[in-house]
């Protein structure tokens, strides 16, 4: 009724579960098996992605007003990125923007939560460096004070672009983007989090002196300014 997805009310529901499935099995409680009541099958909401119009609209209206929530938008058109993943970054570790190659890394933050394990990942940054630069920081400053962080990113879009489109518009963008030029699939995982990145977890922790010279950095920065061409000036 409040717009839970299934997914996330299963993902939540599975550490519990499996500590009263182990306490039945230590402390033999007999109880019964315990399992997840099944859930009401919820229709697929629809997101559109952003039109190359738009995209250049947002882009452009970020660059007229580079606050804070520009700073936010302009990663998560980049990186698929979510607002609340912004929320966990740690500025001293995660915001690469001075390296040889920029990009944020997005490792959960220092409990390493992310919606999924695959969601940690590599963003090179193409667009609106100096922007993210000057911004970013603030950006997860206030993000990380509020209980909803894709608010007023959220109120951005609809302001600038149109009401169709929300925050997670910009990860289904990102791939609408990347399959129009041909981007390699590889580096789509590796960027925007998708199943099937096989990204070294280890990679994550090098930081700018390990990983902003690198070669896969190099090969991703690549691909991201194919993906982004047109956002590019």
């Amino acid at each position: 009724s409040r717009g839970v997805k299934n997914a996330t009310i299963e993902r939540y529901l599975k550490e519990p579960i499996a500590c009263f499935r182990w306490a039945n099995r230590k402390y033999r409680l007999q109880w019964r098996p315990i399992e997840l009541a099944p859930l009401a099958k919820q229709p697929s909401k629809s997101r559109l992605p952003l039109s190359l119009e738009d995209q250049c609209i947002l882009v452009a209206s970020c660059f007229e007003q580079p606050d804070w929530v520009s700073a936010a938008l302009l990663l998560m058109l980049q990186g698929g990125c979510m607002a609340s993943e912004i929320a966990r970054l740690r500025p001293s570790l995660d915001l690469n923007l001075n390296a040889e190659i920029p990009h944020i890394i997005i490792s959960g933050g220092e409990a390493g939560i992310t919606k999924q394990e695959s969601r940690k990942r590599i963003v090179p940054i193409v667009v609106g460096l100096d922007v993210l630069r000057k911004s970013l920081p603030l950006a997860v400053e206030k993000l990380s004070q509020v209980k909803e962080p894709s608010t007023l990113p959220n109120h951005r879009i609809k302001q600038w672009v149109g009401n169709q489109y929300s925050g997670h518009s910009l990860r289904h963008t990102i791939r609408a983007n990347g399959v129009r030029v041909g981007a390699d699939a590889q580096a789509m995982y590796i960027i925007c989090g998708w199943n099937g990145a096989s990204l070294n977890p280890i990679m994550l922790n090098y930081g700018a002196s390990g990983l902003g010279s690198s070669e896969i950095i190099k090969q991703l920065f690549s691909e991201s300014i194919k993906i982004h061409g047109h956002l590019i000036r």
